[in-house]
């Protein structure tokens, strides 16, 4: 079973004090974070929280970002898992969604969720912008299992995702929190809810973010051709 390890990992973080809706649909964030500069692992690598700020409300949502180079695979693997290392934090699910983005991550990269548009601009914290049943591409199952803290967390990839890998050369993912994020969830007053990984720019790839994938076999058509009319 190869494995494929990520060529860009970071993560994208926006907060501000106007409320869940502006947080969540904004088209730039505050910061980013990805191999350049280095970033080795967080505590806060997808999630979201509300918190009390001088003069108001903090509202904070962190995605990460993943690149996997799929060029070799031209057949959909028959399963695919990716496997991410915990980090210190364990407190949110999450859900992996196709994204788009250029070689490395901006600012501007924040909500590079593919067909993201309708539902975030629908966001009211209380679900009308919930990306369940939109055209935003759900690569995985809510990973809801617990998330280590300290081995790796493996995610099964979903036949859409098998099926992009052998269809691009460049496999890219966003990992977001679902019980807030995707779900357009806005978190009560004072809840933090984030949890850590690391990434590909810690020394060594021993807890390197990665995809573990089984082949697929390709279908084999067969045309055959009779001469004659004697069996």
């Amino acid at each position: 079973m190869p494995d494929i390890y990520a060529t860009v990992d970071g993560r994208a973080t926006d907060f501000n004090t106007t409320g869940w809706e502006f947080n969540r649909d904004a088209s730039s964030c505050n910061s980013v974070s990805d191999t350049e500069p280095v970033i080795t692992r967080d505590t806060a690598t997808f999630g979201a929280s509300k918190q009390a700020g001088r003069g108001g409300n903090i509202w904070s949502i962190v995605r990460t970002y993943m690149t996997f180079d799929t060029e070799d695979i031209t057949v959909a693997p028959s399963e695919a898992i990716l496997k991410v290392y915990g980090f210190y934090v364990g407190n949110a699910d999450c859900i992996i969604v196709k994204a788009n983005y250029g070689s490395s991550l901006t600012t501007a990269d924040f909500d590079a969720i593919v067909d993201h548009e309708t539902p975030f601009g629908a966001s009211d914290g209380s679900g009308a912008g919930t990306l369940v049943g939109t055209d935003v591409v759900a690569y995985s199952s809510a990973f809801t299992s617990g998330w280590s803290t300290s081995g790796y967390n493996d995610i099964t990839l979903n036949a859409a995702a098998r099926s992009v890998m052998a269809s691009v050369d460049i496999f890219q993912i966003c990992i977001m929190d679902y019980d807030h994020d995707y779900l357009d969830i806005e978190p009560s007053s004072g809840e933090v809810s984030y949890s850590g990984c690391y990434f590909s720019g810690q020394s060594g790839t021993s807890k390197d973010p990665h995809i573990n994938y089984t082949a697929g076999t390709a279908t084999v058509t067969h045309n055959a051709t009779f001469f004659g009319t004697n069996f």
